[in-house]
């Protein structure tokens, strides 16, 4: 009987291993690790919206549209409320008639402005031509003067052919008295002085039309002074025209630009009575109704956005340095315990006087599912390091009350030992505190192991049924 038994046990004991060696009955292990993991200090929080905002009325008038109420989805964009627009479009109206009103006059402005430029340029056209014949007359002075002074000295040169041709008359008509000389000797002297004088007469004749010409000369010089004097008035007046003209357009510009920036200002105003909501989320409270008549600042509508969420958490004093040095935390949801990724965090340079705590914002990544506002979370903020065995959140089995893991024997022959476990190290990995010791083959899949036991068991017991 006892080598019957023993023989089972050998016949058994070789199977398993056949089992245990099977390429299609292999387990995946993985050895317990012994690594330096954060020591983390959990403090409870809760999440808010990053973007969370009451749109309010930005102009009056009556609601005459609320296409969206409490739990609705709002895209980016979507128009939220209307308000009667009725004012506002007669305040464009009027707005952009102000605008073409105030256009003309510019248009008007310009004219007169090109119409006073026209001026000037004639006036100042004047003043060159007087001023042009101003010098002609000057020249014509100059000319008449020079003839003038030619002509008395054509007088004196004349006189005093005839002051010498008298006295030589003379000479002679005391000498012809005495029958001296011939009569034809006195002849000619009487001729030579009756030309002389004749000539006498004819410069003298020459130098007053030469002075009477100058002077002529002169008062052209006169008058065409006078000209250019009125042509410089003119050209006064024309630029002081132009200046004024100049200045009406530079008004004419003001109430243009004023007319415009109306319009805008109106335009806006009517943009104001579509409130259109600033991102995507849903609606968390409605403060109006229908018909309910609404001023500047009146709050419409209340909503949030559940694409950026954050932590807010307060931590104390006591450990507020610690956090600063290490910067760094992990958020875990308070109902599954799923590790939530955190993008950045923030920490408030100052405390609650109250309290001593200072808060603290950590920032989720976005596009996180099944997370609302208001709702508690875990945070874990690293405080220091310590050397852990830790082992795959995945092969640990829990079974009733007990909790343990596959540990893989000499053999390769998989048993449930029960552990103790502490905090997680990470979404992936969890900390033992009892049961296991560093470098043991652990299976990673429970259920795995559980069924190469099973196939083992049943294995060992058809085989020895077979040898019996």
């Amino acid at each position: 009987m006892k080598l019957a038994q023993v023989g089972m046990l050998i016949v058994g004991f070789l199977i398993v291993n056949k089992y245990a060696l099977s390429d299609d009955l292999a387990l995946k292990t993985t050895p317990v690790s012994e690594q330096i993991v954060p020591e983390l200090l959990y403090l409870d929080g809760h999440l808010e919206a990053v973007h969370e905002s009451t749109v309010s009325a930005q102009t009056n008038g009556v609601i005459e549209e609320l296409p969206y109420d409490v739990d609705d989805r709002v895209e980016q964009g979507s128009v939220i409320a209307k308000i009667r627009s009725t004012n506002q479009q007669a305040g464009l109206s009027q707005a952009k008639a102000g605008i073409s009103e105030a256009t003309a006059g510019a248009n008007q402005a310009k004219a007169s402005l090109g119409q006073a430029q026209a001026g000037l340029a004639e006036a100042q056209a004047g003043l060159s031509q007087a001023k042009a014949e101003e010098q002609r007359a000057q020249a014509a002075s100059q000319q008449a003067n020079a003839n003038f002074q030619q002509a008395q000295a054509g007088v004196q040169e004349a006189q005093a052919l005839l002051k010498e041709a008298q006295a030589d008359f003379n000479r002679i008509s005391e000498i012809y008295a005495r029958r001296l000389i011939p009569r034809a000797d006195y002849d000619r002297a009487e001729a030579a002085l009756a030309t002389a004088k004749a000539r006498v007469n004819s410069v003298q004749a020459q130098a007053a039309a030469a002075k009477a010409q100058a002077e002529s000369a002169k008062a052209q010089i006169a008058s065409a002074h006078s000209l250019v004097e009125a042509a410089a008035a003119r050209v006064g007046s024309a630029d002081a025209a132009l200046a004024a003209a100049a200045a009406i357009v530079d008004g004419s510009k003001a109430n243009q630009e004023a007319a415009k920036a109306q319009a805008t200002q109106a335009t806006e105003v009517l943009a104001y009575t579509s409130l259109i909501a600033p991102y995507s989320g849903i609606v968390t409270k409605r403060h109006v109704q229908l018909g309910e008549a609404v001023n500047v600042g009146t709050p419409i509508m209340t909503g949030l956005s559940l694409d950026e969420l954050r932590v807010v958490v307060e931590v104390p004093q006591r450990m507020i340095n610690q956090v600063r040095v290490r910067g760094k935390a992990v958020v875990q949801a308070d109902d599954s315990g799923d590790y939530l990724p955190v993008k950045s965090m923030t920490i408030f340079p100052y405390a609650d006087p109250k309290t001593n705590a200072f808060q603290v914002r950590i920032n989720l990544e976005t596009g996180q599912e099944k997370l609302y506002p208001g709702m508690f979370v875990k945070v874990g903020f690293v405080m220091g390091e310590t050397r852990s065995l830790v082992i795959p959140k995945q092969a640990v089995v829990v079974r009733s009350e007990v909790i343990g893991v596959y540990v893989i024997n000499a053999q390769g022959l998989p048993s449930l030992r029960q552990i103790r476990l502490g905090k997680d190290v990470d979404s992936q990995q969890v900390k033992v505190l009892a049961g296991l010791s560093a470098h043991e083959l652990i299976a990673l899949d429970p259920v795995q192991a559980a069924i190469y036991l099973k196939k083992q068991r049943e294995a060992a017991l058809t085989e020895g049924k077979a040898h019996e």
